[in-house]
């Protein structure tokens, strides 16, 4: 989340161009997952935890490098 944030904030040194994500399907890592029901829902509050508080640490940077719709969206 931070580096996607990071990314998005400035623009690409040889183009000048700003960066763009795309989506796709395919499997680009592989890990290990809880192995357990409570495991897995003791670590969804810890991921959403980090992604909130990635957003409150760079969102203080972001209205002046970010366009209102990147920024928003």
């Amino acid at each position: 989340m931070a580096t996607g944030f990071e990314l998005h904030r400035h623009r690409n040194p040889a183009t000048g161009r700003a960066w763009e994500s795309v989506y796709t399907p395919d499997v680009l890592a592989v890990g290990e997952g809880p192995n357990a029901w409570t495991g897995f829902f003791t670590q969804q509050p810890r991921w959403s935890r980090g992604t909130y508080e990635t957003i409150v640490r760079q969102l203080r940077k972001a209205p002046f490098s970010l366009p209102p719709g990147r920024l928003f969206n």
